[in-house]
């Protein structure tokens, strides 16, 4: 009765002169295995920090960005809207408009500043459109000299004044921007007569 011949493993055919001197170079690099993966995760959470890091300051700066562009729209805004109302009021001003602020209100919301600059009422030049309204809607313009009142009539009394006065105020705060204009050339022209027949 033998012993079943079993095979031997040779560790000096791989350079090891003892099967433990291949198990302590095995657990070495088990080891050396071990040490690396704990370093690549050390340096990947060492990443990710980093990453979210600048993904917090890159927010942020995206938030600061977005109020500047904001602001300067605002900015933007507000220039465009004083052009409109400095050469509005010029414009009132030039053509003889009884109003101005009823002008104002009831013709900003359709002007707009050109490209270069220039305002524009309608798609037309303001100066043009202003023309073109004085023709359409002459009780809300000063009457011209040449025009003259009907010098000799008589005074309207103060009644009918404080009553057109009345109804132009309560059309002013109820938003009827053209009786209210009709109304104040009603009450120049009376105030007008008056002053002609003193």
């Amino acid at each position: 009765m033998g012993t079943k011949d079993q095979p031997t493993f040779d560790p000096t055919t791989l350079g090891f002169n003892s099967i433990d001197e291949l198990k302590a170079f095995v657990e070495a690099q088990r080891k050396k295995e071990g040490d690396f993966s704990k370093i690549l995760e050390a340096k990947e959470r060492e990443f990710q920090k980093k990453l979210e890091s600048y993904e917090r300051k890159l927010s942020e700066l995206q938030a600061q960005l977005k109020e500047k562009e904001q602001a300067l729209q605002q900015k933007e805004t507000e220039l465009r809207n004083l052009v409109v109302k400095s050469t509005l009021t010029k414009l009132a001003a030039e053509k003889g408009v009884l109003d101005p602020e009823v002008f104002l209100a009831l013709v900003s919301g359709k002007a707009e500043v050109n490209e270069d600059g220039s305002v524009l009422i309608d798609g037309k030049p303001a100066d043009e459109f202003v023309e073109a309204l004085k023709e359409q809607k002459p009780f809300l313009f000063k009457a011209s000299e040449k025009e003259g009142s009907g010098a000799g009539s008589n005074p309207a009394p103060a009644s009918q004044k404080e009553e057109l006065l009345k109804r132009y105020e309560e059309a002013k705060k109820a938003g009827d921007l053209e009786t209210a204009l009709a109304l104040k050339a009603e009450i120049a022209k009376l105030e007008t007569t008056q002053t002609e027949n003193q």
